[in-house]
C-alpha cells in the first residue's frame, strides 16, 4: 500500500536548550524507578512531572516481583527493562537510597541486566545507597562507575550544596556556578574525594558545609559515545517539595539523558535488498532481531544521493509501524524530512530525489503495551506480544547517483566496455558516474564525453591500437580499469 509521503517541520528541541524539554524518542517511557528489595523512601515522579518525563515505578520487597519485572517473566524473556535486541526500554534507571544489599538480591543476572542497559546506551543514576550501587566499591554492586565512595559521611542531616565552577549543570533549568542548594537531606550516604577519584569522573555539584564540605555530592561517567551516563547524588533530594531541590535532581535527569548513548545502526540497505527482522532474544542476534514497543531500529541507505527511491516496510498484521527518513542524522520522528506515521503495519515512502548527503531510516513500533495499576509495578495488559518483538521486513529501492561506500569490485561488476565495428562501446549500469575519461598509458587525455545519467550508454572511436585507461569518478572516489584496443 503507497501511503503520501509527508513533510515534517518539526526541528529537535536540543536538550542543552533547557528553556523547554526535549522529547525523549526511541523508548517505552522516560525513567524506570528502582525502589525495589531493600531500598525505600521517595518518589521521583514529582522531580519527572517537572521536566514532563514519564515515568514506572518498582515499589517492592517481593523478590519474584522484582525478578519478574527486572530480569524475565512469561511475557518477556529480558524483562522490562531490555528490549528483545538489548537495548535499553527505559531512558534512565533510578535507584533510591536504603541498603545497597539490592544489588546483592538482584543476582548475576539481574546485574547483568543493569549493566547491559548501561553499555547498549541507557543511562542511571542513584541517591545515597543508590550512588553507592553504582560505583565499584563492592564486588556485588553494579560496577558501572569505576571509581569508588570515600570521603567523610554524616548521618540524618541537612547540608547545602554548592554548584561548582566548570560543572555541566551550569545552564541547566538556570543553574549558574555558585548557586547554592539549601538542606539537601543526608544519611550515610557518603562523598566523594575530588583529589582521590578515578581520571574522567565529571563533579556536578559540591557540599557545602561542615565535614564533608570541599567533597563531591554529585559524581558522574561516560565510558564512551555508545553507553550512556551514570551519575551518583550522595544525598536525597528527589521527591522533595522545594523547588530548587526539584530543580536540582530534574537538572540531574536533563544531564544524564543528554548523554544517552548514540544508536546503532541494523544495516546499510543496498537497493533491491530485503532485510526481514524475525530473530528473538534467545537467537542473540540483535542485528536481525524483532523490534519492541515504541522503539525504533535504524538502517543506512547506502548511497549519497539517489533518485526515485522507495522504502518498504512491511510489519507483522494487527501492530503499527511508522518510518522516517533523516539526512545527515539518525531518523527519529523530530528529524525526519520524510516519514509516513499513520496507522497500520505496511508502509511505502516514495520520494522522487534523495540530495548528496548521508541518509538514515528509523523504523518505530508504535504499538505498545497498557500499564494499569498493580501491587508493586504497574500490571501490562493489551498487545503483550511486543515486550517479545514483532517482526518486519524493510527494503529500499533506487536509481543511484552516488554509493556510499563504492568498491572497486562493485564497479567492475556494473562496468561493461567492448568493441563493436571499432568502437568501444563503454556501458556504466547503475554507477553514479560524475565523470568518464580515457587515457592513454602515458597519461594524455584521449576522450571525455559529456556524462549522461539517463542514457549511461557512451561510444568512443579510438584513433589507433593500444593500451589505455578508462577513467570514472563515483561520488567521491575514481577508479581506473585497463583497457586494451586492437584493430
Amino acid at each position: 500500500m503507497v501511503k503520501r509521503v509527508l513533510l515534517s517541520g518539526l526541528l529537535l528541541i536540543f536538550l542543552h536548550n533547557f528553556s523547554s524539554y526535549a522529547l525523549l524518542e526511541g523508548f517505552y517511557k522516560d525513567v524506570f524507578q528502582d525502589e525495589g528489595t531493600q531500598i525505600n523512601g521517595g518518589n521521583l515522579k514529582i522531580d519527572c512531572d517537572y521536566i514532563k518525563y514519564t515515568m514506572e515505578h518498582l515499589d517492592t520487597e517481593d523478590k519474584t516481583l522484582q525478578s519478574s519485572v527486572m530480569i524475565k517473566n512469561s511475557n518477556d524473556d529480558n524483562g522490562y527493562l531490555l528490549y528483545p535486541d538489548g537495548g535499553p526500554r527505559f531512558a534512565i534507571i533510578f535507584y533510591h537510597g536504603g541498603y545497597m544489599g539490592h544489588s546483592s538480591d538482584l543476582g548475576t543476572a539481574g546485574r547483568d541486566i543493569i549493566r547491559k542497559h548501561y553499555y547498549n546506551g541507557g543511562s542511571q543514576f542513584g541517591s545515597c545507597a543508590g550512588s553507592y550501587m553504582l560505583s565499584s566499591s563492592s564486588t556485588t554492586y553494579f560496577k558501572i562507575w569505576p571509581g569508588k565512595m570515600n570521603g567523610p559521611n554524616v548521618s540524618n542531616t541537612s547540608v547545602d550544596r554548592i554548584i561548582n565552577a566548570g560543572s555541566p549543570f551550569i545552564g541547566i533549568n538556570g543553574f549558574k556556578a555558585g548557586d547554592i542548594i539549601a538542606g539537601v537531606y543526608h544519611n550515610n550516604g557518603g562523598s566523594v574525594d575530588t583529589n582521590n577519584s578515578v581520571k574522567g569522573t565529571v563533579f556536578c555539584a559540591m557540599n557545602n558545609a561542615g565535614t564533608m564540605k570541599g567533597y563531591a555530592d554529585i559524581w558522574a561517567w561516560k565510558d564512551n559515545d555508545t553507553t550512556g551516563r551514570a551519575l551518583g547524588h550522595c544525598g536525597h533530594p528527589e521527591g522533595s517539595s522545594k523547588t530548587d531541590q526539584i530543580r536540582y535532581i530534574s537538572a540531574s535527569m536533563l544531564y544524564i539523558t543528554q548523554g544517552l548513548g548514540k544508536p546503532g545502526i541494523k544495516h546499510k540497505l543496498n537497493t533491491g535488498q530485503t532485510i526481514t527482522m524475525d530473530k528473538t532474544t534467545k537467537d542473540s542476534m540483535p542485528l536481525f532481531t524483532k523490534i519492541g514497543d515504541m522503539q525504533y531500529h535504524h538502517f543506512l541507505l547506502n548511497c549519497e544521493s539517489a533518485q526515485n527511491v522507495k522504502i518498504t516496510v512491511e510489519g507483522q498484521t494487527g501492530f503499527d509501524f511508522h518510518v522516517f527518513v533523516a539526512k545527515d542524522t539518525f531518523a527519529f520522528k523530530q528529524k525526519a524530512l520524510y516519514s509516513d506515521s499513520t496507522a497500520g503495519n505496511a508502509k511505502t515512502l516514495n520520494i522522487p530525489t534523495l540530495a548528496s548527503g548521508k541518509w538514515y531510516v528509523g523504523v518505530k513500533l508504535n504499538t505498545t503495551v497498557t500499564a494499569g495499576t498493580g501491587t508493586g509495578f504497574p500490571t501490562y495488559s493489551g498487545k503483550l506480544e511486543v515486550l517479545n518483538g514483532i517482526s518486519y521486513t524493510i527494503k529500499a529501492e533506487w536509481q543511484g547517483q552516488g554509493i556510499f561506500d563504492l568498491t572497486e569490485a562493485a564497479v567492475r561488476q556494473q562496468l561493461a566496455i567492448v568493441m563493436q565495428n571499432k568502437n568501444v562501446r563503454i556501458n556504466t549500469g547503475n554507477l553514479p558516474v560524475k565523470q568518464l575519461q580515457v587515457y592513454t598509458v602515458q597519461g594524455k587525455l584521449c576522450w571525455e564525453p559529456k556524462v549522461n545519467e539517463i542514457a549511461r550508454h557512451y561510444s568512443w572511436k579510438p584513433d589507433c591500437a593500444g593500451m589505455y585507461v578508462v577513467r570514472l569518478v563515483c561520488g567521491k572516489n575514481s577508479f581506473t580499469v585497463p583497457l586494451s584496443v586492437v584493430k
